[in-house]
């Protein structure tokens, strides 16, 4: 086998489904504790104006109980869906616990990526949130976790274990 079958030995959530991000959108929790890694997909549709940040915290629990928002590092591609070069992602960039200042652009994608021991002890979980979108906005959210304790077909749910 050569590359990564993800229905074996990956688990993809839907943290936001594609939806209207006006106002702001709280994502579903996903729990790490089986997985070493996870890669957050954000893809921005049309914008009628800008959204805020992406903002992702550890919690201790499926509730975002105790939630801290974190640092991490993420890849952009902020070059419009029309253009030639609209798969490729920039560099590696670290952010602060604020977030990434999400882009004006239409049709664009980030990625987040976390390594499970970059969280606190105690914290197993992740939440994710789009903030303070004042005009209407499409996005949704994935999570690709990776790194799985126990990998294969018809792994485990993420969202209440």
């Amino acid at each position: 086998m050569s590359g990564f079958k993800l229905g074996e030995y990956g688990h993809v959530v839907p943290v936001i489904y594609p939806i209207d991000c006006t106002g702001g959108e709280n994502g579903e929790t996903f729990c790490m504790r089986d997985y070493a890694h996870v890669d957050i997909v954000v893809v921005i549709g049309a914008t009628a104006g800008a959204l805020t940040n992406l903002v992702i915290s550890e919690c201790t629990g499926k509730d975002a109980a105790g939630a801290v928002a974190i640092a991490y590092a993420y890849y952009a591609c902020e070059t419009t869906g029309a253009a030639a070069n609209a798969d490729v992602l920039g560099a590696a960039t670290a952010v602060t616990s604020t977030g990434i200042a999400l882009s004006e652009t239409d049709n664009i994608m980030y990625v987040a990526s976390i390594d499970a021991d970059q969280l606190s002890a105690g914290y197993e979980w992740i939440y994710v949130q789009i903030t303070g979108a004042a005009a209407a906005n499409l996005g949704c959210v994935i999570a690709i976790l990776s790194g799985s304790r126990y990998s294969g077909p018809a792994n485990r749910t993420v969202l209440d274990n």
